[in-house]
């Protein structure tokens, strides 16, 4: 029982004990009544005698007096019981009022905590590379700190809070960003360079155990991953993709050690090479993708080349199509058995394996409508040749007839 509660009772048990005492006066008065009620009835109808008259009066007496007394105790008694509601009511309003107080403190002090040990767990996870659980942990002190606190949002210990919040994280991101640099590190020769007569593209994958499992996971927690991944696919089609698809002096290199060396003539208007050479050299680059980050994923469970590729696949066909399979369609008929034989059934196969490798999606057609209008590109490159052959003859036609214009 609270001290409150015991106030309270032991005040009430007081104010019952008199009450209880003159009640019991009362019943007293009551029982002396009812014998002189008996007496005078007795007397009166019984036993009837003069003098029991005057008795009966001084009955009626009592029994006003009695009635009196009843009325001023009943009026005691309610006067008494609502002074107690009152002072209960004041009693219990204040303590509702400091509990609702305390209740509110308690709340901010359970919040505190809940984000002091979420900071610790993130910079204790932080200094074991254990990073998933250092963006988890950081995850959980945001979200408590951007919840509001209504009439408590600016405690100055919780601002501070949040100030250690934003450093731990862009620590965290800082740090995760300069180990995938480590693992996953880029290098060309100067590509502005004459003196050089060759350019070389290099991409070297570093294993390192899980720890870049570790990254992945604390990056998509942060919210970091897609940008990363650009990056990543940037470089990945200006480093090695586009110059295996546009220079057919192209040449790609993988060594055990999961290193891909790209290495292409510096040439001012490189020839693209031929579809079947492209597709062989791209798909080198893939299949080292696809070794070394075969068992990644990210939190959804899709594989970690899947998402690579979702960054550079729709670039990269765009890019095959334009630089590489439409200068390949021949401009006669003899040549069609021959292109069909070196272009349309490595492009069927190349889709393929993309597909089966979920670098691209089952839906993504831009190789297949390629080769389901050959017929209609064949057409049109054909009438482009005609067009530009007509527009050379005038204008040989047109120089003759000034030539002799001047002659004459």
């Amino acid at each position: 029982m609270s001290f409150v509660s015991q106030v309270l009772s032991c005040a009430g048990q007081l104010e019952a004990k008199e009450i209880q005492g003159k009640m019991d006066l009362l019943g007293k008065k009551m029982e002396d009544l009812k014998l002189e009620i008996y007496e005078v009835t007795r007397g009166k109808y019984v036993d009837f005698f003069t003098q029991k008259l005057q008795a009966t009066s001084a009955l009626v007496e009592n029994v006003e007096k009695v009635s009196g007394d009843l009325h001023d105790a009943k009026e005691k008694i309610e006067n008494d019981v609502q002074n107690q509601l009152t002072l209960s009511k004041e009693v219990l309003t204040n303590l509702k009022g400091d509990l609702e107080n305390h209740k509110c403190v308690l709340v901010i002090l359970e919040r505190l905590l809940q984000i002091q040990d979420n900071l610790e767990c993130a910079a204790s996870a932080n200094k074991r590379h254990s990073y998933s659980e250092a963006a988890a942990s950081l995850l959980k002190a945001d979200v408590l700190l951007g919840t509001p606190l209504e009439g408590y949002d600016d405690i100055e210990v919780l601002m501070a809070l949040q100030t250690e919040c934003c450093v731990q994280k862009q620590k965290l991101i800082f740090e995760m960003t300069e180990k995938w640099k480590q693992m996953i590190s880029w290098s060309s020769s100067d590509a502005n360079s004459q003196s050089k007569s060759r350019q070389v593209f290099q991409l070297e994958l570093t294993s390192g155990g899980n720890v870049l499992s570790e990254i992945i996971g604390a990056m998509e927690t942060l919210g970091d991953l897609e940008s990363t991944l650009k990056n990543f696919g940037k470089r990945l089609i200006s480093d090695l993709f586009k110059p295996c698809v546009v220079n057919s002096t192209a040449t790609v290199k993988n060594t055990p050690e999961n290193i891909v060396i790209v290495t292409v003539n510096n040439e001012k208007t490189p020839v693209p090479p031929p579809p079947k050479q492209m597709y062989m050299n791209v798909m080198t680059i893939i299949q080292v993708l696809e070794k070394y980050f075969s068992d990644l994923t990210v939190q959804d469970g899709t594989n970690f080349l899947s998402c690579v590729g979702r960054q550079v696949s729709q670039e990269l066909l765009e890019l095959i199509v334009k630089e590489c399979l439409t200068p390949a369609i021949p401009h006669n008929n003899k040549d069609m058995a021959e292109f069909e034989a070196n272009c349309i059934e490595p492009t069927k196969a190349f889709q393929g394996i993309l597909v089966n490798l979920k670098f691209i999606p089952e839906d993504d057609n831009a190789l297949e409508e390629f080769v389901k209008n050959i017929d209609v590109l064949f057409v049109n490159k054909k009438s482009q040749d005609n067009l530009l052959r007509a527009r050379a003859l005038f204008q040989n036609t047109d120089r003759r007839s000034a030539i002799l214009a001047k002659i004459r």
